[in-house]
């Protein structure tokens, strides 16, 4: 306060000014901690505008102390009202645009959650498909195995009409076999926990075995299906074996699904950049050649 009256005096040689002074800083500091209190705002950029226009309002009202002019009043009051106006919607635009900034962060964070949640229950949706396709492949692999035993005549002779029923519930079993592989695998891919297991394997026996699983699915839609063996020794690879059985598996059962007559052959070659490209022919038509 002792350094302002100083100036103060210096400047308008009235020492009548010091009185002022002592009130002046104290109002000041009022205003400035019930702007803060009010709009609930420790921003800076929002202090410091409202400290610049109460300063200037201010010092602006306070020539109307020393002004002895009718004019120069009524220049000072356009003055401090065009000042008041500016001021006003100075704090407005920085208010808003603080006010947008808050209502963005609380988007933000909502959408955060939200996408939290989403997570959550996607999580809960692949370990629910994943535990259910678990629980379901053990009894499907038990009924395909007794069907098998059954179709053998393991538990008694069979006759052709038994016979037939047997196929067509081992091709139903299978297919639900193929259905409950697929969602293990969507499953896994969606949770990021797909696993490969890379060993050694030849691939004509993996195509052999494939053939022999489907021949029970050709017979019954009267169609034949065999496995021609490459005229070269196909060389061992490192692959993961279940995986590309699922490829192969795929591609037989789409040739069959929409080969209405004759029937499908399947093959392995060595193609010419030395990798093994299985083959599968409708009626002598290729229906996939990789």
């Amino acid at each position: 306060f002792l350094t302002t009256q100083y100036f103060a005096n210096l400047i308008f040689n009235n020492y009548e000014i010091e009185f002022y002074g002592l009130f002046g800083m104290t109002f000041f500091m009022g205003v400035l901690a019930y702007m803060i209190v009010k709009f609930k705002a420790f921003n800076i950029k929002l202090i410091g505008a409202q400290a610049l226009v109460v300063t200037l309002i201010v010092i602006i009202g306070s020539q109307f102390f020393f002004i002895q002019n009718n004019t120069n009043r009524i220049l000072t009051g356009i003055t401090l009202a065009l000042a008041v106006g500016f001021g006003w919607f100075l704090i407005k635009s920085i208010k808003t645009e603080i006010q947008r900034k808050e209502e963005l962060q609380t988007m933000s964070d909502a959408l955060a959650e939200a996408n939290d949640q989403l997570r959550k229950l996607d999580n809960a949706k692949s370990d629910f498909i994943s535990i259910a396709s678990h629980q379901l492949r053990t009894p499907l692999t038990s009924i395909k195995g007794f069907i098998s035993l059954l179709s053998e005549g393991s538990y008694g002779k069979v006759t052709t009409l038994q016979r037939e029923t047997l196929d067509k519930v081992y091709q139903s079993n299978e297919r639900l076999i193929h259905l409950v592989e697929d969602l293990l695998d969507i499953s896994r891919i969606e949770s990021g926990r797909m696993e490969f297991q890379f060993a050694p394997c030849q691939l004509a026996d993996l195509c052999q075995e494939v053939v022999d699983i489907f021949s029970v699915r050709a017979k019954i839609n009267k169609l034949y299906l065999d496995y021609k063996k490459p005229s070269v020794p196909l060389p061992e690879i490192t692959i993961d074996a279940g995986k590309v059985r699922e490829v192969i598996s795929n591609m037989v059962d789409n040739a069959l699904k929409y080969t209405s007559k004759g029937g499908v052959s399947v093959k392995m070659e060595l193609a010419e950049s030395s990798n093994c490209r299985p083959l599968a022919a409708r009626n002598g038509q290729d229906s996939d050649d990789q």
